[in-house]
């Protein structure tokens, strides 16, 4: 392996633990429509974008994915999440200290651009990631590896110098076909598969010592 330049973060379920009070209102939403909530399999939203979500909730809708869509966005203004009462701190603590330790830092959500932003100012992140990049921004997202090829292209190192810190399949699957190192930051409740990364970790200190013992081999 060569040494590790750069580490690029997921942000939802890693950075934040948004999955559950995303589901949440998901399910909120469809039943203030008169949809059935109970028939839908929640998991597979995780790790889409905005846009391709609502696509997988088609078979159960009478309404277009772009009406369906629409009526979220209102939706979510009326029902904002704050992303500081979801901040994982702990993971917060280890992007700090791979900062100060001189790694390039990325960020490759398959949130928008405009929901990214929110997080980061909430947590008074702006500063720390070099390079910032949206599924909105690409015609193909994760598991696509678009966004992991741009961005490491962003910062200017080869996917041999780059590690991504994901959570779910559709992202460790966009990692992977890019040639990037993964981590998986597995948390089971969630129902996702983390076998295809090249290493599982259950909390942020693990990512942490792991990356730093790499500089030692």
């Amino acid at each position: 392996m060569k040494k590790i330049k750069a580490v690029i973060f997921d942000m939802d379920g890693v950075i934040v633990d948004t999955e559950q009070a995303y589901q949440e209102r998901r399910k909120a939403f469809m039943a203030s429509l008169g949809y059935p909530t109970d028939t839908i399999d929640w998991y597979q939203f995780i790790g889409e974008t905005f846009s391709s979500l609502w696509h997988l909730v088609e078979p159960w809708v009478d309404i277009s994915c772009q009406e369906l869509q629409e009526k979220y966005v209102a939706y979510k203004k009326e029902h904002p999440l704050s992303y500081l009462d979801m901040e994982n701190k702990e993971m917060v603590e280890t992007i700090l200290s791979l900062k100060e330790k001189g790694y390039l830092l990325g960020l490759a959500s398959s949130s928008t651009k405009k929901d990214i932003q929110r997080c980061l100012e909430e947590l008074q992140l702006t500063h720390v990631f070099q390079k910032i990049r949206s599924g909105e921004e690409f015609p193909k997202t994760k598991p696509h590896p678009a966004i992991y090829q741009q961005i490491i292209e962003d910062l200017g190192v080869s996917n041999e110098e780059a590690i991504a810190v994901e959570d779910s399949e559709v992202g460790i699957t966009a990692a992977k076909k890019a040639g990037l190192t993964i981590i998986a930051y597995h948390q089971p409740q969630y129902g996702q598969d983390p076998s295809c990364a090249d290493f599982i970790v259950r909390t942020p200190k693990e990512i942490l010592s792991f990356i730093t013992s790499e500089e030692k081999i």
